[in-house]
């Protein structure tokens, strides 16, 4: 019994599973790194396109007058132009008449 002990003991036969096992490892490892790689440039493309389409926002507005028997405004508006922004407010020109409700 102890000769076959010491004969399990010295056998080397348990290297090659050993070397295997460290090859897939290894090329498991190198797929992972590549995915992970792939994984952060489709992330970084995505806030790219995010970025760009916060960019493209246009911030202009156009508020039209109104009227109605109470009284009335004039029309006002803000135009966003290459990080610019104008304001501009239509003015009426002439007589204002007021009529009463009915």
């Amino acid at each position: 019994m102890r000769n076959l002990l010491k004969k399990l003991w010295d056998d080397d036969g348990g290297f090659i599973v050993s070397f295997e096992l460290m090859l897939v490892f290894v090329i498991l490892l190198l797929g992972i790194i590549a995915g992970l790689t792939a994984l952060r440039n489709a992330v970084v493309a995505e806030l790219v396109e995010t970025g760009q389409a916060v960019l493209a926002l246009q911030q202009g507005f156009t508020i039209n007058g109104t009227s109605s028997c109470g009284g009335s405004s004039q029309a006002s508006g803000a135009v966003d132009v290459a990080g610019t922004i104008t304001f501009s407010q239509t003015t009426a020109t002439g007589t204002i008449s007021q009529t009463a409700c009915p």
